[in-house]
């Protein structure tokens, strides 16, 4: 009988060693909700090159590194690889926030406007391999997760309005092009459907404001919208510059490792929201894609086709911003954009979606009076026509009589 107390504690040092092998103490047992949204970040070193900032309608927002920080305290959210590789990526320079007078397109770029209009039908550079996100560089991927998670360290992105319409004609690829030279983070456009079910990239419901044609999106072919000049009216440099397909201008983004927030503008039923989404799949974007829109049951479509992919509820005034907030809250892999002049008069809204671990992106900031006072809200997503990285347009600045068509009408607030 005295063997028995023996074998008893043999069994249960056995026991022991057997589960600390297979659960060792500095193992976590469970992940977070951010290890989720971060969990296809690539290990190993952030390429240094600047990541390209989308345009206009994709207007979106950061909110600070976790409901602890926000509140001021030391952020505790796990350390993921993601966190680590954004840490050590440079911070991009703020994007001042524009007026309603600003509306339009600024000054000159500083640097290259982008490939020549003889290139505007076509993506110069080839694009990388089709594939999933796993293909593409850290840097693209850590943006793009970055984007839509609270939890991701606080630096400011930059994102190019529809490109960069200070610098060439809006939604055109010399426009997306302009705004990669220029340091953007994301690339942002307006998707819509054409007569035979094709996606283009224009903002308007009709083209008559950017092209030399008329009428609406929805009631004409993809060949015959290319035969419109897009570049036009923007001035005598851009002539021949077609509207580009939702294909092109992903293959450009994909080119250069950009992620892009991309807008439901027009369409004609239900399934073109299909088609649009599929194809973002189709170019490996799922989790490089911040998929904005106004009317907010269009991301039923969205979810449909997946659940990874980060929504953008965008709100324009203070009756619906806070709708957006919490449905985005209630998403989980969701975020907000609202207009710059609604988190200005109403910086509650700052308050509400940090309690809600919501990120926010602001539109459509051009000035740096507009951007420091959106910084001291703690706003770090911004969406520009002309500030990327500190650029301004100095040029058209002195030449503000040269005839530009000007974004649409923001003040409204119609992304």
């Amino acid at each position: 009988m005295k063997s028995l107390p023996t074998a008893l504690f043999a069994l249960f040092l056995l026991l022991l060693g057997t589960g600390l092998a297979v659960f060792p103490p500095d193992r976590p047992v469970l992940g977070g909700v951010m290890d989720r949204m971060t969990a296809h970040r690539p290990e190993g070193p952030v390429p240094g090159e600047a990541a390209a900032a989308s345009e206009g309608a994709g207007h979106g927002s950061a909110a600070p590194a976790g409901k602890a920080a926000r509140n001021g305290e030391a952020d505790s959210a796990p350390e993921t690889a993601a966190n680590r590789a954004g840490a050590s990526a440079a911070a991009a320079p703020a994007v001042p926030a524009a007026s309603p007078a600003d509306a339009g397109p600024g000054a000159a770029a500083a640097g290259p406007a982008g490939p020549s209009p003889a290139d505007a039908g076509s993506v110069a550079s080839p694009a990388s391999p089709a594939g999933a996100d796993a293909a593409a560089p850290a840097n693209a991927s850590v943006r793009a997760a970055d984007a839509g998670n609270p939890a991701a360290p606080r630096h400011l992105l930059f994102v190019g309005h529809r490109g960069m319409p200070s610098a060439a004609p809006e939604n055109t690829l010399p426009s997306f092009r302009a705004a990669i030279d220029h340091g953007a983070d994301f690339l942002e456009f307006d998707m819509q459907a054409t007569a035979d079910g094709k996606i283009v990239i224009m903002h308007d419901p009709s083209v008559d404001r950017t092209t030399d044609g008329k009428g609406l999106v929805r009631d004409q072919t993809l060949r015959q919208l290319r035969g419109l000049d897009a570049g036009i009216r923007y001035g005598p440099a851009f002539r021949g510059t077609r509207i580009p397909t939702l294909d092109e201008v992903l293959e450009l983004a994909k080119a250069h490792n950009m992620p892009v927030l991309a807008e439901i503008k027009g369409y004609r039923t239900p399934g073109d929201i299909s088609l649009m989404i599929q194809k973002l799949l189709d170019a490996g974007f799922e989790r490089r894609a911040v998929i904005e829109a106004f009317n907010f049951a269009d991301f039923r479509k969205v979810r449909e086709k997946s659940r990874e992919m980060t929504l953008c509820y965008l709100a324009d005034n203070p009756d619906t911003a806070e709708d957006a907030i919490r449905k985005a809250a209630e998403d989980g892999h969701a975020t907000a954009g609202l207009a710059y002049p609604v988190v200005l008069a109403h910086p509650e809204f700052v308050r509400l979606a940090a309690e809600r671990h919501v990120e926010l992106y602001v539109w459509t900031v051009d000035t740096e009076d507009t951007l420091q006072k959106l910084q001291e809200l703690g706003i770090t997503r911004i969406i520009t026509n002309r500030l990327l990285n500190g650029h301004r347009d100095r040029e058209r600045e002195e030449e503000p009589d040269r005839p530009v068509p000007r974004p649409a009408p923001e003040a409204g607030m119609e992304a």
